[in-house]
């Protein structure tokens, strides 16, 4: 800040903006900044980048400077900057959301080389033994959550079947943070990480990789981590029983899912399977009262959130109805309802939310990997609304229409169904 004296020398001291002419506001002066010496400066850059990287979807940006972002990222989190630690979480998350798919028929995915120079870092960091303060490692969980998902799972059974080992071992490093930590915020953070990284599993149901998935079921999902998770339903936080009774349903709805999709010579039968871990009754009762959730302690509006998240928990395991989420994709030749209405849409959804903000829906209809994952391809002919005559709109977008209404149909003849069946056997 500079100051000039007025007439007659008189000590009045007048402000002139000082402008910096060689500042420069572009993505790419941004990210010279990230590594400045100054912290606030690093801060201010990391918000920027993350906002251009979050609010379009846009790989080209990346092209040329993800070599820098990740050696700017790696430095802060081997800095003690619980805020820039955030910050720069974030950063990698959104890169590996832009770069998940892989660049090539014959590449691997386009996160291979965050897992390549982040995953020792977040890995050292995140264990128990670290002293990184807690906050900074529950980001860095949700991180190396987000950095598996995409590098192992969005790209579908071929690269998942391909990687299951590896796969495999992050799951472990989930499931021992998410049991073994003294943390409630850090085993909430774990086990969400963990219910997100098994969102995919069901599409090897159907796959030649279906002998793993039956292998990691029994081996590891069932005999160990479930009686974990439903231990974890009696916590004293109530961030870790929501992340345990979303990690349960979605556990129970792979089970469900190899089971309606078994052939003749069935692996397993899923009532079987399940009574063979956990208690069934005592599982009932322990939802009952939670969603009742009397506790006189909790803030009411924690009460009302416990309470919704697991109505939707005991009517997905008794009735088989699932959550459900619809959201509007507006391109400038189409407008499209997509309807998330199982447990891995939702969570894969929720996570979206959470590191994308808004951009969340440029990045659905605009990424390859996430259009693949949710089966997004835009139909302008269908779903734009200037080109449909008022019958077919009535059809095909109106809350009324027949297709809503045949669904609506579908679900009670399946409910009533299920009901007939328990009956019997009652």
């Amino acid at each position: 800040m500079n100051f000039s004296f007025g007439q007659k020398g008189k000590g009045v001291a007048h402000q002139t903006e000082v402008i910096d002419e060689d500042y420069d506001d572009s993505f790419d002066g941004h990210v010279d900044r990230l590594t400045e010496k100054r912290s606030t400066t690093r801060e201010k850059s990391y918000q920027q980048v993350n906002n251009q990287l979050a609010n379009g979807y846009n790989p080209d940006l990346l092209s040329d400077r993800i070599e820098t972002i990740i050696e700017a990222i790696v430095k802060t989190f081997k800095r003690e900057a619980e805020a820039e630690h955030a910050l720069a979480a974030r950063t990698l998350s959104i890169c590996a959301l832009m770069l998940g798919g892989p660049q090539d028929s014959d590449s691997d995915s386009g996160c291979e080389i965050l897992i390549e120079k982040c995953e020792d870092t977040l890995v050292h960091l995140v264990s128990e033994g670290s002293d990184c303060p807690e906050a900074s490692r529950c980001e860095f969980i949700s991180c190396l959550g987000i950095l598996y998902f995409m590098h192992f799972c969005a790209e579908g059974s071929t690269h998942l079947g391909l990687h299951f080992t590896d796969y495999k071992d992050a799951l472990s490093l989930m499931t021992s943070l998410m049991t073994e930590s003294t943390s409630a915020a850090v085993r909430a953070e774990a086990t969400s990480a963990f219910t997100l990284m098994i969102s995919t599993l069901p599409h090897l149901v159907s796959t030649r990789n279906r002998n793993n998935l039956v292998d990691l079921m029994e081996n590891d999902i069932l005999s160990i981590i479930l009686p974990a998770v439903v231990a974890m339903l009696e916590d004293i936080s109530g961030d870790v029983r929501l992340a345990a009774g979303e990690a349960l349903a979605m556990i129970i709805y792979i089970l469900k899912e190899m089971v309606e999709t078994r052939e003749e010579n069935a692996y397993f039968d899923y009532e079987t399977e399940l009574i063979q871990y956990i208690d069934p009754h005592g599982l009932e009762d322990s939802l009952e009262e939670l969603q009742s959730n009397k506790n006189k302690f909790q803030a009411k509006k924690e009460r009302l959130r416990q309470k919704d998240f697991f109505k939707d928990v005991i009517s997905f395991l008794r009735e088989g109805d699932m959550p459900c989420e619809t959201i509007k994709l507006v391109s400038k030749t189409a407008t499209l309802q997509v309807e998330f209405s199982a447990w891995p849409g939702v969570v894969q959804l929720g996570m979206l939310r959470d590191i994308l903000g808004p951009g969340a829906l440029q990045y659905l209809t605009d990424n390859p990997s996430l259009e693949d994952m949710f089966d997004l391809t835009i139909a302008a002919d269908e779903f734009n609304r200037a080109d449909l005559r008022p019958a077919e709109k009535r059809m095909y977008q109106s809350d009324n229409s027949f297709v809503n209404k045949a669904r609506t149909k579908e679900r009670a003849r399946g409910r009533d169904s299920r009901r007939a069946v328990l009956d019997a056997e009652h």
